[in-house]
């Protein structure tokens, strides 16, 4: 069964200095307590492009709010809240193509 928890991972380029040896190096952590505690970022699950933003910072928003909506192959996706709150921050502008794992807001739970 696959697990939902979401990880943040940084891939190490190669040029870059690496103590356990050459090729990439892949760390993958949790967020930390003040990340998550008062907090939660809205991510892109698929490239798109932003077809249209409909909720702007400082908005109160419920579980099911539609913030932005994508477009991808012709198809539109709205991408929801998932959690009660006020919008922090709108990460995305409207034309702008999101990849996934892209932010797209923060909202500060209620």
């Amino acid at each position: 069964m696959c697990s939902r928890k979401r990880f943040r991972n940084r891939v190490t380029p190669r040029w870059e200095e690496n103590p356990s040896g050459p090729g990439p190096r892949i760390e993958a952590r949790r967020p930390g307590p003040e990340e998550c505690e008062l907090s939660h970022t809205v991510v892109a699950e698929l490239v798109a492009n932003v077809l249209k933003v409909t909720a702007r910072a400082g908005d109160t928003v419920g579980p099911d709010d539609t913030l932005v909506i994508l477009e991808s192959m012709k198809m539109e996706i709205p991408v929801l809240a998932e959690v009660a709150g006020t919008i922090v921050e709108l990460k995305v502008v409207e034309g702008e193509v999101v990849r996934d794992g892209d932010p797209i807001a923060v909202i500060e739970e209620k």
